[in-house]
Parts: structure tokens; C-alpha cells; sequence
């Protein structure tokens, strides 16, 4: 559906193109067809409005970006300017996320942890309660560190330890046997 709807559009020659995230779909063959067919929409000066969470592909194909977070207009101006910010917060993010969980560690509160264990867009894995004394510790290029940056070497080391009640492990080994 994605492919007939991308070369539909295309070939019925827009003046303004609107495209949701096309090229995170379909294989790398798909991906660089789409990709060759926009730059030359753009030689010809058609418009397009790219929505997309890939920084690479907002620099590659737009020359001004508007980037919204929960609704808010956060930057907008040149692409690599707009990505380059957007990027640096995503880094902010990821350092605060690590701060609040090694607060929460020091807290030792459930409802601390809980909080912790949210990712910016919402929590992936809301089952907390059933882990306990969490640590993790991220090597960056063989040092501890809680910034990462584009190819660094990454090694993540975790402890923890996984509270089961006893009639939920009896129950898991019965379905087995």
C-alpha cells in the first residue's frame, strides 16, 4: 500500500507533496527509489511537507524544519539547525531520564522508581514491581559515562533482582510440566 500510494502521488507531477514517514517503510530498495524520486521532485521545485522523526532525512531533503514536541512549536528555521537542537534535546532527555532513576534509587521509593522508568513519550515496560535493586551502568568508549554520542562504543552493564511470588512461579512451572 505504501509503495502504490508513494508512486501514485508522485507521478500525478504536485505542486505540494505531503509525506508521513515514507521512507521508514518498505525495504532499502523501496527506501532509495523514494528517496532518488524526491530529489528530483525537488530539482523541479515541488514542495513537500516531510513528516519525520530521521534527522537524516529532514537534512537531506528539506532546507527548513519545524519540529513540535507534544504540541509545541520548539524550533524552526534551517534543517540542520532545527535536527541539530532536536538532537541535543533528545540528549538532555536521556541525561534527566538517568539523573531522576539514580534519584530514585537513592529515594527507594516504588512509586520513585516508577516515574524513573518512563521514556519520554511514555513508559514501554510498566511492570516495576517486579524488579527490584536496579543498577545499570553505561560504558562510553570503556568509561562510565551517561552521554552518548553518534558511534561511540556503548557497553551496558545491569544487576538486578527479579521478585516473583511464589504462586506465580508455581503456576509458570505447572503450565510447563
Amino acid at each position: 500500500q505504501a509503495r502504490l500510494g508513494f508512486s501514485v502521488a508522485v507521478h500525478l507531477q504536485p505542486d505540494i507533496l505531503l509525506i508521513d514517514e515514507i521512507l521508514s517503510v518498505g525495504d532499502m530498495a523501496f527506501q532509495n527509489k523514494c528517496f532518488i524520486r524526491l530529489q528530483q521532485l525537488k530539482k523541479r521545485g515541488v514542495t513537500f511537507i516531510l513528516v519525520s522523526h530521521s534527522p537524516t532525512h529532514v537534512v537531506q531533503l528539506c532546507e527548513r524544519a519545524l519540529w513540535l514536541h507534544k504540541g509545541r512549536v520548539m524550533d524552526i528555521g534551517p534543517a540542520k539547525q532545527v535536527t541539530q537542537s532536536y538532537l541535543k534535546f533528545l540528549e538532555q532527555e536521556e541525561v534527566r531520564q538517568v539523573q531522576r532513576h539514580q534519584q530514585s534509587q537513592e529515594e527507594g521509593t516504588k512509586e520513585a522508581r516508577r516515574e524513573s522508568g518512563k521514556d519520554i513519550y511514555g513508559p514501554i515496560f510498566d511492570e516495576f514491581d517486579k524488579i527490584e535493586d536496579l543498577e545499570v551502568k553505561l560504558l562510553v568508549n570503556g568509561r562510565e559515562d551517561h552521554v552518548l554520542r553518534v558511534h561511540d562504543d556503548l557497553l551496558i552493564r545491569y544487576r538486578f533482582k527479579l521478585v516473583v511470588r511464589r504462586a506465580d512461579w508455581e503456576d509458570h512451572h505447572q503450565e510447563k510440566n
